[in-house]
Order: C-alpha cells, then sequence, then structure tokens
C-alpha cells in the first residue's frame, strides 16, 4: 500500500511535495550512485575530474531529503525514528574505521560520518515531532558541527522535513539556506540542482522495489572498498 504524502497548500500557494514510493527508492538509488562516483574520484583519483566532483554534490542532499520525506510519512511513528537512529548509529560505527583512514581532516576522527549527520538529523526530527522544540534545537547545536557537511546539511535535513509536513515560506527559506551554504564547505554550487531534481521527482512515478538494509549496509562496505584500494594502489604511487 502507497504511503504517499498528501498535505494541503499553504496560503502562500505553496503545493504540498509528495512521491511515490518507487520514486523514492529511485532516487536513493541516484544518491548511491553518485555517492560512489565522488568517493572514486576523491579516493582514487585525488579529486582529478572536476565534473564528477560536481555531480557528487548531489548525493548528500538527495540523501538527507529521502530520509527527511520517509521520516515526514503519516506512517512514520517515534518507533520508526528510534529503530532509523539505531540503525545509523550500527553502520556508523562500522564505518568509521574506514572512514579515519581515508579522511584527511583532523587525524580521521573529525568529522564524523555521514550516518552521524543523518543520525543527528532523525534526532532533531524525533523531537521536533514530539513539540520539543528545545530538545531539538539543543541536538542541532550540539551534534550539528561533528558530522560531514556539518550545520548545512542538518538545516536543509530538518527544513525539508518541515516543509513536507506543512509546505509554507520559512521552511522553503531555510532549504535553500541550507543548500547555498554548502558553498562554504564545498567551494561548489552543486547542491543547489537538488532542488529542481526533486521537483521534477513529483511528477514522476517510476516503479523501483525496496530493499531493505541495502543502503545502510552499501556505506561501510564501499568505503572499506575504498580504503584498502587507496592504501595499496594509491599508497603505493
Amino acid at each position: 500500500m502507497s504511503t504517499t504524502i498528501v498535505a494541503k497548500e499553504s496560503k502562500f500557494g505553496l503545493k504540498p511535495f509528495a512521491l511515490s514510493d518507487g520514486t523514492v527508492e529511485g532516487l536513493k538509488w541516484l544518491a548511491l550512485i553518485l555517492m560512489a562516483i565522488d568517493h572514486v574520484n576523491a579516493y582514487v583519483f585525488g579529486y582529478a575530474y572536476p565534473a564528477l566532483f560536481a555531480i557528487g554534490r548531489l548525493a548528500m542532499p538527495l540523501f538527507v531529503a529521502t530520509l527527511a520525506y520517509n521520516l515526514a510519512r503519516p506512517t512514520a511513528t517515534l518507533a520508526s525514528h528510534l529503530r532509523t537512529m539505531k540503525r545509523l548509529v550500527i553502520f556508523g560505527l562500522l564505518a568509521t574505521p574506514s572512514f579515519m583512514s581515508l579522511s584527511t581532516w583532523f587525524w580521521g576522527w573529525y568529522p564524523l560520518n555521514m550516518m552521524f549527520t543523518l543520525l543527528t538529523i532523525t534526532g532533531a526530527i524525533y523531537f521536533s515531532s514530539q513539540n520539543k522544540g528545545l530538545a531539538a534545537a539543543l541536538v542541532i547545536l550540539v551534534r550539528g558541527g561533528l558530522g560531514e557537511f556539518f550545520y548545512p546539511a542538518v538545516l536543509f535535513g530538518v527544513a525539508f522535513y518541515c516543509y513536507v509536513r506543512k509546505p509554507g515560506i520559512w521552511p522553503v527559506l531555510f532549504i535553500l539556506m541550507g543548500c547555498a551554504s554548502l558553498y562554504i564547505i564545498n567551494s561548489n554550487h552543486g547542491a543547489l540542482w537538488v532542488i529542481p531534481l526533486l521537483i521534477l521527482a513529483t511528477q514522476i512515478d517510476v516503479k523501483v522495489p525496496r530493499v531493505r538494509w541495502f543502503f545502510y549496509a552499501f556505506y561501510p562496505l564501499h568505503l572499506s572498498i575504498l580504503a584498502v584500494v587507496n592504501y595499496f594502489v594509491v599508497g603505493a604511487n
């Protein structure tokens, strides 16, 4: 049974955001492919291909948007939010050794990998959905600067969740702010292309089946492979 979100149009004429279940899965596959391409370009070729770096900027906002969308579904519960957080912790920890070996920042321990950024977003949404605004703000403030892509990614994720739940001008402004401020990190505005891509996705209904746990498991697995290649191939040159 479809769990497509149906929200009312806002007083500003902003349209509700709804995706088919298959399209959500399709966006996750697109994000995974772009992430893999970006990481190969980064860790094997040393960012030798600017075009691959540019398209890779779409991977994170796509993953964040699909996570936030799933957390905003009518069927999502506090228990499902907690289950998501547990999975993110488990697979984030599994990915940590490989991520640290590939990172060149602060001896590899900082920032934490992307799973922990998604964990921060989920935690903020978990408290926000209970009308615990102060707790959500503390999660963002304390945890938002620890994971990859830092506060801009968290801002984008929480704002996107808010828009899906209730379209409004403030979520739109924070979505734009989150994407645009990624330039500070990437020196690239490629993340902004996720907005027209997501709008286009609302008009498409692709039939992509859900594969449970695959996207969680792929993250530490592909980083482990890249860490081995980086050590034995790239490190030997």
